[in-house]
């Protein structure tokens, strides 16, 4: 019989050992091993062989997809931490007489999900190496076979390099019993996955990265380029199946460009789901079968003849506009398939209104997305809606993760804030996973007169 407890024990005893080797190296081995480590799950043999294994092993997404989403996650992280100073001394201001230096964490338990799984256990290990910490995964049962097959790849990569094998580990027999046992046992978790796998990380003992629950919703107003949003939105919600919880999940499109938005919906191989139609797909997504959750990660043509509904083969997704309000209807719940919820608006403000009460129920602290002409809006959604991020004039789903259009940082684990349960709205990354160290020496102190810390206190007292 397996014995979880000793299997976990071990795993960290040696993560642990390998780790203390590392501790105290230069920066120069460190990027020897993370180039090495990065180029054995980049190479194209490599990533098509993974891509493929996982697409088999989960059933989600398809494989050219998440071959893509792969590579540029890979790179992506390489270009953020290229160049980056992990070891020692990485700030200093003679003039306040501050230094700052970087000390890693020790061993850090990393869920993965079924979604993405190699993109996400050679991230994570790509940013545990640069900051000198170890590793010991804990992946979703669904995608066992191919996380610790990349693992060993990793291991195999940085074991030639000249570092430790034992800084990767993955748990052979991964479930929630050993997840929970596996965080007790570690300096620092990070958890990407389900809402389980999320609140119980988020309940144990050990500090944790998290990653929020929900999908973006998006906002298509009346000066927004409706071929553009139609293209971006399309993109996002169709690429790899719509697995990322980044995909666009709710559109608000401005009552004056509902017509215009449609068209271009279809233009982009979208099917407008029928009123009839959406009564069949009402029912098996939502209904007693649930049968949303069978679909999860399947192509808009696969859930469409699931539910009972014909359409042409070349379609990208299912474009469903629900009678019932968006603030209370189970179209706005988080999907892990290509069927994208569409309500019209009056106008921006109603539009920003109830893209916040979507939010709210189906998703708070995770991001939102604007198309328009008028940056001042984009602003005032970044000031007054509850989510780490605000994508403006781009897609959700290509970009939230970070991008070659935009310079979010690339990550796995896209942190949702208090909102969401977690301790930061960033995207989680190698930053995260230092423990800094602040030297201060003697300086002189720039401090604030006191007549100018109260100068309005005193105006009033003196008017009264």
């Amino acid at each position: 019989m397996f014995d979880h407890a000793d299997s976990i024990q071990d795993k960290t005893r040696r993560a642990r050992a390998a780790q203390q080797v590392i501790t105290d190296w230069s920066q120069d081995q460190v990027d020897a091993v993370v180039a090495a480590a990065g180029w054995s799950v980049w190479k194209e043999a490599a990533a098509r062989s993974l891509a493929e294994k996982a697409v088999q092993e989960t059933g989600l997404g398809r494989i050219t997809d998440t071959y893509e989403r792969h590579r540029l996650r890979v790179w992506g992280l390489l270009s953020d931490l290229y160049n980056q100073t992990t070891c020692g001394q990485f700030e200093a201001s003679p003039e306040t007489g501050i230094a700052k230096f970087a000390q890693p964490v020790g061993i850090v338990a990393i869920m993965i999900p079924a979604t993405a799984p190699t993109a996400a256990v050679a991230c994570n290990a790509l940013n545990i190496l640069k900051t000198r910490n170890a590793a010991v995964f804990c992946p979703n049962p669904r995608a066992q076979e191919v996380a610790a097959e990349t693992v060993q790849v990793l291991r195999a990569a940085i074991e030639q390099a000249g570092a430790p094998a034992d800084l990767l580990q993955i748990l052979e027999v991964p479930n929630r019993h050993a997840a929970k046992d596996l965080s007790t046992q570690c300096d620092l978790v990070i958890a990407t996955g389900g809402t389980g796998v999320v609140d119980r990380a988020r309940r144990g003992p050990t500090p944790a990265l998290l990653a929020g629950v929900g999908n973006a919703t998006v906002l298509v107003d009346d000066t927004a380029d409706v071929e553009v949003a139609a293209a971006e939105i399309v993109r996002g919600k169709s690429f790899d199946n719509s697995t990322s919880c980044s995909a666009e999940n709710v559109v608000l499109v401005d009552t004056r460009q509902s017509r215009a938005f449609m068209n271009a919906l279809q233009q982009h191989g979208a099917h407008l789901v029928t009123d009839d139609e959406a009564l069949h797909l009402d029912a098996f997504l939502h209904g007693a079968g649930q049968g949303g959750r069978t679909v999860a990660g399947r192509s808009a043509v696969e859930v469409a003849a699931q539910a009972g509904l014909d359409v042409g083969p070349t379609t990208t997704i299912l474009a469903v506009r629900p009678d019932a309000p968006a603030s209370c209807s189970s179209w706005s719940a988080p999907k892990l398939f290509p069927v994208l919820t569409i309500w019209d608006v009056a106008h921006f403000a109603e539009g920003a209104e109830i893209l916040l009460q979507v939010i709210q129920n189906c998703g708070i602290g995770h991001s939102c997305g604007l198309f328009s002409a008028c940056a001042d809006r984009a602003a005032y959604l970044a000031a007054h809606i509850p989510v780490g991020r605000v994508m403006f004039n781009q897609s959700t789903g290509m970009g939230n993760t970070g991008g070659p259009h935009n310079n979010m940082p690339f990550t796995m684990t896209l942190g949702c804030g208090v909102w969401g349960g977690g301790l930061t709205t960033d995207n989680v990354s190698w930053r995260h996973l230092l423990n800094v160290t602040t030297l201060c020496q003697p300086a002189k102190r720039a401090m604030v007169p006191p007549l100018d810390l109260f100068e309005t206190v005193l105006d009033c007292h003196c008017s009264g």
